[in-house]
């Protein structure tokens, strides 16, 4: 070790100062920069991570969204063949009106074609998304009214109500807590293009 010392002791200040360079790069080199590159590591690291979370993140709160809306709205059926959604969405509203004892009600029914969107550009080109409407008139206390339209925005077999009309009224003798409801209710048929109207 003297003898290292004495060999620096006896160099130039150029070589002193080339033999501490040296020493720097080798600590750089030899310590600094192992612990920079794991410290980027480690980062890039918690970055894959994050991603990783925020995309579970994003996925669980879709899942709560359409949890959420299943709850708020209940379960939608998509467009299927006319026999069957038309069958469903009457017996449907009959189930509805019937379990809050509506008894006295009349309806009507209409056939007509579903405006372009995402729905339309959902089927197949050759096939077409009807609204199969049907018009409920009935009178109820509006507690009832209440009753009745929830359960038919839940029924999955309801694709939407797309009308309400209330009016206050009824016959004399149920005295003034009885509404005259209009009510439209609809379910999406797909048929193929120019037969929904025939059916």
């Amino acid at each position: 070790m003297n003898a290292l010392l004495a060999w620096y002791s006896g160099q130039q200040r150029v070589v002193k100062w080339g033999v501490w360079a040296a020493a720097g790069l080798v600590a750089y080199f030899g310590l600094v920069e192992p612990i920079v590159e794991g410290t980027l590591k480690a980062g890039r690291a918690a970055d894959v991570r994050e991603a990783s979370l925020r995309k579970l993140a994003d996925a669980g709160a879709d899942s709560e969204a359409e949890a959420l809306a299943i709850r708020t709205f209940g379960r939608l059926e998509l467009p299927a063949d006319a026999n069957t959604r038309t069958l469903k969405l009457n017996q449907a509203v009959t189930a509805v009106l019937d379990s809050h004892g509506v008894r006295r009600h009349t309806s009507s029914t209409k056939l007509t074609s579903m405006e372009q969107g995402p729905l339309q550009a959902a089927v197949p080109a050759t096939e077409q998304v009807w609204r199969f409407v049907r018009e409920i008139q009935f009178e109820a206390a509006p507690e009832v009214f209440a009753a009745v339209l929830a359960d038919l925005e839940r029924s999955p077999d309801v694709s939407c109500v797309s009308r309400v009309q209330l009016r206050r009224g009824g016959e004399a003798n149920r005295g003034d807590r009885v509404v005259r409801a209009s009510v439209a209710v609809e379910t999406w048929i797909q048929a193929p293009r120019g037969q929904g109207r025939g059916r």
